[in-house]
């Protein structure tokens, strides 16, 4: 069960950035933060200040399910390491994708349309063994790898080390899914 939960909060903070665009398209009105009747700023400033409000949140969240995780998640196995190649390439293309594709969502669709949209590839990447790439952990220093282990097995590695061209093991991982750990 702890798993699962974690797995759906690891995928509700990979799509988070994706919400922000809705947001930013369907210039949803974002409650506590209203305009005021004369504001002393133009329309411009405040609604930058309001997505900027968003993109701190979604950037606290996803420290938080990474501080979380390091609590709860069940540690691992040490992984030795045959191959290891930096993932960002492999997985950044995909999700700027994805932010286009919500950016392209005209009036036609109601703000309750583009969150079942947002719901539905939550419960996808909840169902799925995928890495939860989140270029927000990339704010607090963690980057992805894809390892091959002596084994033969594939995995994504999000760490916070930068050099590991001659990284023989992973230690102190926790288990996000079978194919994706983190290592604190």
């Amino acid at each position: 069960m702890k798993s699962a939960i974690f797995k759906f909060l690891f995928s509700l903070s990979s799509f988070s950035g994706i919400l922000l665009f809705l947001v930013i398209n369907k210039c949803v009105d974002i409650p506590y933060i209203n305009m005021p009747a004369h504001p002393p700023v133009n329309d411009f400033t405040l609604s930058f200040i309001k997505y900027l409000i968003i993109l701190l949140i979604i950037v606290l969240f996803a420290k938080i399910v990474l501080w979380l995780s390091e609590k709860a998640l069940e540690k691992s196995d040490n992984i030795q390491v045959r191959k290891i190649k930096p993932a960002e390439g492999v997985f950044l293309p995909i999700y700027i994708g994805l932010f286009v594709i919500a950016l392209s969502f005209n009036d036609g669709l109601s703000a309750q349309t583009c969150f079942l949209i947002f719901l539905l590839f939550i419960l996808w990447l909840l169902f799925e063994n995928v890495s939860y790439f989140n270029p927000f952990f990339l704010f607090w220093g963690y980057r992805f790898y894809e390892i091959e282990s002596s084994n033969d097995i594939t995995t994504i590695i999000i760490s916070k080390r930068k050099d590991l061209k001659r990284m023989k093991e992973f230690k102190n991982l926790t288990r996000i899914n079978n194919f994706t750990f983190l290592e604190y």
